[in-house]
Parts: structure tokens; sequence; C-alpha cells
């Protein structure tokens, strides 16, 4: 009997898919297709949202720059044809019934409509972008999920309707002639935004004018470089009696200058102590604070030195609360922060923060994807020095090395040893009430060490490539340089992780050196200073002797012989309100002088600590009936120092540990400033100095505190 014999597949035997293959190949692309092209749409509207509206609540400006509109259409394509692609590829699987293939596209149209949601969602959480009114009481956390989901939903429903309307013509639904203009219309506008965004990168943004020649110019003023360190707890650094060599250039800075032993900041995260460093207020009157800019009407070193005739310039490599829209830039002729770079403006996209950021950390480095190291900023540093006019400057830099998850570059990264990936990887999850949801063993605790120290020894060696710029300019001889951490970091030494959770002395003591012409070399000043006080240091060694109130409160008056004012008279202030990643919710205060460090919290918990026999704070002794006195003391001259601070205080919430039931402090306080005796001058003088002499632009508390202020009088 004959056999049959199969008959050879002419497009297998030619390498082509089979019509079976084919099938389930082309929906996969078709998919991917569409995919890209609602990825662009969905990426040109994140642009938009994110070029006109802060994405973070209390910023006063976008943290982007126009380049975004290249950037996150390039973005969203890819992570739209690949889902595509997916969707695609599982309709393929089956050709039985069309509603099968219709489901899954209808899947995707879904998913876009989920997006848009959830970026409405999240700039309604910002600045207030309208949402279903039902939802608005519903907690953050939750409407997060609920938001998407509902316009998944009507995304879902609406799609597959009229796919299955449009299934039913005769040549279906995309047709291939609408399938390939849909195609050729995303390469052209993916290859047009691709080319524009290398012509954008290969042209950084012209931050500085044409260099002028010649010598500089004569001057009675003084140049000025103020360099935050931040996330620098002083007792890390060799010159503070560090064991290990973490910071030998900045050493041997000290040793060419002063060296503050016992600086303290005025609170423990950045925004607020930052702003405190330019205005000389505390954060109370200045306003900074968690979903809070600074206030507007406060001046700042670089507003009074504008005025003087300076070059202002300021570079901050916090990418999140070192942005301009902070309100750090007031006055500032060049503020460069994380904005004008295009990696910030990727990370700011949405596939940037939850695809190439995980990318970049598994395969790149465990810093932020944004991340600007010491080397970048100097780069920018040393355009706008060569740059710069021949009138005096102030410059203003604000480093982010030694911040978590504490990687610095090669061969850094393991000066002191290296920390595992395992425990970067777990470090980098967020942190609530300063812990992560697995508890750091001593070991990894060590690791943890190990990697900041790492980070402040290439801090430290940044910082000298930056001082030997300086040295080789010809106006060296009338340039100083402050050097000072903004606040400190915590290893579990209260509990706490990180910084911003409490105000223990591993969060507030930071160092500080001074050094220019006139500065006695190799000094050590004992006493207890503020971090603050670098305000009326600046102006004093920029303009001279400018009145009363710098004098008193400047850092000169531990090295000139002359200073009237009694060391250590003042004890320092320090205060923090909880972000909302804390659940304890608490507000805190510390007072701390010569000997005692004193804590207060909104929730009436109170601590002392003995910080010169124990360092560490490990023993809390507001317990002890011998020592109520002191707590009653250091109680009632944390009173008398906030009550009779210059007004107005633009954040009155920072002073709740204070109030008593139905009597707020503050409402006591600018009622009646003269029931508190102060010793020294009030807190914000040297700014309320320079108050009446410059003319300021108007500015108005948040909304919170406009009736207590409204009912109070000034003084």
């Amino acid at each position: 009997m004959p056999q049959d014999h199969a008959q050879p597949d002419p497009n297998r035997s030619a390498g082509r898919p089979t019509g079976n293959e084919a099938q389930r190949t082309r929906p996969a692309l078709d998919f991917a297709t569409v995919g890209a092209a609602l990825g662009l749409a969905l990426g040109f509207l994140e642009a938009g949202l994110l070029r006109h509206l802060p994405r973070f609540t209390g910023l006063l400006q976008p943290d982007v720059r126009g380049a975004i509109w290249l950037i996150a259409p390039l973005a969203d394509a890819p992570a739209g044809a690949l889902t595509g692609l997916l969707l695609g590829g599982f309709a393929g699987l089956r050709k039985t019934h069309p509603l099968w293939r219709a489901v899954f596209a209808a899947t995707g149209f879904g998913a876009a409509a989920a997006y848009v949601g959830w970026l409405l969602f999240w700039f309604r959480a910002g600045v207030g972008v309208v949402v279903p009114k039902p939802l608005v009481s519903v907690p953050l956390i939750v409407n997060f999920l609920i938001t998407p989901a509902i316009y998944f939903v009507v995304g879902f429903t609406a799609s597959l309707l009229l796919l299955r309307r449009l299934s039913k013509r005769e040549e279906g639904f995309p047709s291939g002639r609408w399938r390939r203009m849909l195609a050729l219309l995303d390469l052209i506008v993916v290859a047009a935004l691709a080319l524009a965004l290398v012509a954008v990168a290969a042209s950084e943004p012209q931050y500085f004018p044409s260099p002028l020649a010649g010598p500089p110019v004569a001057t009675p003023h003084n140049n000025i470089v103020l360099i935050m360190l931040d996330t620098v707890r002083a007792d890390h650094l060799s010159c503070y009696g560090y064991a290990r060599p973490t910071t030998p250039r900045l050493d041997a800075l000290a040793l060419q200058g002063v060296l503050v032993e016992h600086a303290v900041a005025p609170t423990s995260w950045t925004l607020p102590a930052l702003a405190s460093v330019l205005t000389g207020l505390l954060p109370h009157q200045h306003g900074a604070g968690w979903n809070q800019a600074m206030a507007a009407q406060p001046l700042t070193l670089a507003e009074i030195l504008k005025a003087q005739g300076y070059e202002t310039a300021a570079f901050n490599a916090n990418e999140e609360f070192g942005l301009a829209g902070w309100g750090l830039d007031q006055g500032f002729d060049v503020y460069v922060d994380a904005h004008d770079w295009l990696r910030h403006n990727l990370a700011a996209t949405f596939v940037g923060q939850s695809l190439y950021q995980t990318l970049f950390q598994e395969f790149v480095s465990f810093n932020a994807f944004d991340h600007l190291d010491a080397e970048e900023i100097n780069r920018q540093v040393f355009d706008w020095y060569a740059h710069r006019s021949r009138r005096p400057y102030f410059l203003f830099i604000n480093y982010m090395d030694a911040h978590r998850p504490y990687v610095p570059p090669a061969p850094y990264d393991r000066r002191f040893g290296r920390i595992p990936k395992p425990i970067l990887r777990h470090i980098s999850a967020a942190l609530h009430d300063g812990h992560w949801r697995r508890p750091i063993s001593p070991s990894e605790r060590q690791d943890l060490l190990d990697g900041y120290d790492n980070s402040l020894n290439y801090l430290d060696a940044q910082v000298y490539r930056l001082i030997e710029v300086l040295r080789a300019s010809p106006d060296c001889e009338r340039t100083f340089v402050i050097v000072a951490g903004d606040h400190g970091e915590g290893f579990g030494e209260h509990g706490a992780y990180d910084h911003g959770w409490d105000l223990y002395r591993e969060v507030l003591h930071v160092p500080m050196l001074v050094s220019g012409p006139g500065i006695p070399t190799g000094e050590r000043v004992e006493s207890v200073a503020e971090l603050r006080e670098i305000f009326p240091t600046v102006l004093e060694l920029a303009l001279g002797k400018v009145g009363a109130p710098i004098s008193q409160t400047s850092l000169s008056r531990f090295w000139t012989p002359s200073s009237a004012p009694a060391k250590d008279a003042v004890p320092v202030i320090s205060e923090l309100t909880p972000s909302q990643a804390d659940r304890r919710g608490r507000t805190v205060l510390s007072l701390c002088d010569a000997r005692w460090h004193f804590l207060l919290d909104s929730e009436g918990h109170t601590e002392l600590f003995d910080w010169q026999k124990d360092a560490a704070e490990s023993q809390n002794l507001a317990a002890s009936p011998a020592l109520q006195g002191v707590i009653d003391q250091m109680r009632g001259q944390m009173e008398a120092i906030l009550a009779r601070s210059v007004s107005p205080w633009w954040q009155v919430a920072y002073l709740s540990p204070l109030d008593q039931p139905g009597k707020p402090f503050a409402r006591r306080a600018l009622a009646n400033p003269e029931a508190f005796r102060l010793l020294g001058p009030p807190v914000g003088s040297c700014q309320a100095y320079f108050q009446g002499r410059m003319s300021t632009p108007a500015a108005h508390p948040s909304p919170s505190q406009e009736d207590l202020l409204r009912s109070l009088p000034y003084h």
C-alpha cells in the first residue's frame, strides 16, 4: 500500500515562521507597537506633570528641566512596548476564541489607564490635582492602590467593549495598514526624541558668564568658601580623636586654623539645618521642615553679601532636600542642584524610580541613580571658578558623600572594609522610626561603620582637591574657608539608624573648622558652639565689624581676646518635628550646655545626659532626684531662649513640647516675652540687624500658622 508522505512546509525550510508561529508572533508585535505608542503618550503626560507641578509637597518649583519632555517619553516607551510584548505573547497562545485576545488587549489599556490614575493622584497628593472626591478622605497609602484600581477597571471595561465591537469588522482591529503606520510613527518619534536628547546632553547648561581678563579688583571684602559635609558626625573624623585615619587632609586644615570641638547642629536633617546656616535662625523661625520650604522673608547670607557686591554661587549635591525649590537658592546668582543633571530627570520618572534605579543598584552601584558624588560637584565648581568675575565671591558647597548607603567610588569603597552586597540591598529599603524590618546584627553594624568611614575618606580627598584649587588662585590670601557638617548620623546608639529621627549627640555633634588670613593656627575651641553661628561668622569675615549682634555671636569671640560675652553663656537649642515615616509622631526639643544635654518631647518625656562624662549618652539621668533642679533650670533656659527668639515664627509646630493644656507655648511666649529672662543676644538678632537695613519681599506663613500669628503681637 502506498504510504502518505507529509509535505514539507516551505516556510520552515526557508527559515521563515510557519503559519501557526506567525499567528502566535503577530499579536506580540502588534501589542508591542501599541504599547510603545501608549508609552510615548503617557511619557508626554508625565513630563507635563513633572515640568509644571512639584512632585514633593512643599516644594516651591518643579525639580526637572525642559529635557524632561524628551526623557519621560523615551523612558516610558520601552516599558510600554515590553508590557505589550508580554501581553501579546499570552494573547497568541490561544486562537480558539476572539475574546481571549481582546481580554489581553483590554488589560493593556486598563494598565495604561491605571498609570494615568496613579500619576494624577501622585500630583494631587502634592499640589492638588483633582481625583474622585469620595477618595479624598481615604488614607494616603490606601489611595495609592484604590485610585489606580478604579482607573484600571474603567479603562479595561471601556476598551474591552470597544475592541469587541471593532473585532466584528471584516478586517478586524487593528488593520495591517494601521499597524504599519503606527510602528513607523513610533520609530520616527523615538528617533527624533533620542537625537534631541543627544544634542541636549552634548551641550551642558551654561551657568556661568564669560571669564573676565585681568587681575582681581582691589576690594576691602574677603572671599568666603562655605563647605558643608552632609551627614558627617564629628566623632568619626581623625582630627576629633577618632582612631581610624579617616580625614588626614582635614586634619591638616584644622592645624592651619581653628577647630570647634563641640559644634551643635540646630536639627538632625539637611533642609532645616542648611536653612539655619544660611539665615542664622532656628527652624521654628525660618520655617523649613518636612513638606515645608524655607520662608521667603528671612535674609540669607547670599542675599546680604550680594547686596554688598559679592558674586554668589552654590552647588548642592543633595538630590532631594538640596533642591532650589525648598527656598535655599535665595540670593545666589548661580545655584546648581540635581535638577540640572539629566540623570535626575530620568530618576524623577516612575520608570526611572522603579526600573532603572533597580537595575542601577543591581549592576552598577547602590547609590541613588541620580547621586552626585564630590568629584562631579568639584567639576562644576571648578568650571564656575574658572569663569568667575573679579568681584569678591561667596561660594557655598554641600557635599553628600557620607550619606547612606555609604558606597564611595573605588578604591575608597574598601579603605577600611567593604559593605557586603546583601547588606547594601537590605539598607536600601525605607526606614520606619529609624529601623529596618529586619534588625541589624553587630557584625552588620560594623560593616556599615566601615562603609561610613570609607565615605569620609573619599570626601576628605575631594575637599582637599578643592582646597588645592583655591590655594593656587592669586586671591587666596583674602579667602576664608569654613568646613562643617550639617548634621550627624546614627548607627543604633539609641536604637535609630540614619538621621532625622531624634536629637541625640550622634546626630547633633558636627565638625566645624575655620581657616584663613588672621585666623589663629592650631587652636581648638573647647566651648559649645552653634552651627547656625556660621551666619554671623561669615558676615564678620566678609564685611568686617558691622554691628554688635554680629560680633557677639560670631565664632571669632572664641579666639578674640577682647571679646566681651562670657563663653558658654547661652546653651544651644536644637529642634525636630516628625516625618511621615516616624510613626511615633514626636516633636523633640534639645538644649545642650557645657555639661548637660536636656531633651523634651511632645509626649512629655524628658531625658538628661552628662555628655562630658558620658559622650555616648548611654545613661539617662532624668529620673535622678538629685538632678531635678538641673532639669528645671534647663527647661527654664529652653523656654527663655525660644520665647525671646526674634519673630515672626514661621513653624510653631517645632515648639509643641513646651505646650501646656489649653496654652500653646507660642501664644504664651509671644504675648509676654518679657516674662522670660534671657542671657545673651536673642536668637535671630543678626537677622533682625540686617532686616532693618535691607528691603525684603513680603512673605506669608502657612495657613495652619496664620491664625496664631495674626493674634499675637510682634516684638
